[in-house]
């Protein structure tokens, strides 16, 4: 169930990597074409063929699985898309939690508890506690050294570094990552494109991903509503979404109509 990918992603020097391997199997290209570029181009000056082999392998475990032929569908309608890089970047983001059980995990219990607890940092101790924590009952992390649980617990916050959630060397503090409309419009495609997902969204596994509060959310996914993505019916603190487009279709939807947002 849980594995060390996430020190391999981390320790990937340009997410433009990742972005482009997507976008290039989204495109058709073709894994000849990837392996061209990345091994005997080396466009993204890896220094060795065994570096390159691992980060190539890696992305494809984290970012290339897919739950459904909608779930590839929606992924792979959006690394077509020339701009939106920003919500790109988030669906990494997401796309990691669906595919890495324990990266899922430590965002779930540990980023995002402190995160809205109220303050302002995060730090290696945190996520080093929870990962002794599970190692207790989990054979897997059982096996183990301490080093590797420093190493995994020091590598997922460079990930959020790179992500823009984080800021800061040695004390890692939250950037206070606000997403804009799109941004939330695309992760709820996605998730509902899992297949995974509950009538009631706010119930949804991935959804606490976008960063906010229950109320915040609800509000704001209101207003995104009267922009036609989709519908939404409320009872109590059920919401309920009904899309309005395919999942091949969104992303060419927003790429349309998209104008940046200033928070």
């Amino acid at each position: 169930m849980y594995d060390t990918g996430i020190n391999i992603i981390a320790g990937i020097p340009d997410l433009n990597l990742v972005i482009d391997v997507i976008g290039y199997y989204a495109q058709g290209k073709g894994r000849e074409y990837v392996i061209d570029k990345v091994f005997e181009q080396n466009i993204y000056a890896i220094r060795t063929n065994k570096s390159r082999g691992r980060f190539l392998r890696a992305i494809n475990a984290a970012f290339l699985k897919f739950l459904n032929a909608d779930h590839k569908t929606i992924i792979f309608v959006l690394f077509r898309q020339e701009k939106l890089l920003h919500i790109k970047r988030f669906a990494l983001y997401i796309q990691f939690a669906v595919n890495n059980a324990l990266f899922f995990e430590l965002s779930k219990n540990v980023f995002l508890k402190i995160y809205h607890s109220g303050r302002s940092s995060i730090n290696n101790t945190d996520l080093v506690s929870y990962l002794y924590h599970i190692r207790e009952k989990d054979p897997e992390i059982q096996q183990w050294s301490d080093s590797t649980v420093k190493k995994v617990a020091s590598k997922y916050l460079t990930f959020l570094k790179k992500m823009d959630f984080l800021r800061g060397a040695a004390k890692k503090e939250f950037t206070r990552f606000v997403p804009d409309d799109v941004t939330i419009v695309y992760t709820i495609y996605l998730i509902k494109a899992l297949g995974q997902s509950s009538s009631n969204i706010l119930k949804d596994p991935y959804i606490p991903l976008l960063m906010l509060g229950e109320a915040d959310l609800m509000e704001r996914i209101k207003k995104i509503s009267l922009k036609d993505y989709f519908s939404v019916s409320t009872v109590g603190h059920d919401m309920n979404i009904d899309l309005k487009y395919p999942f091949g279709e969104i992303a060419d939807v927003i790429a349309k109509e998209y104008r940046p947002e200033a928070y």
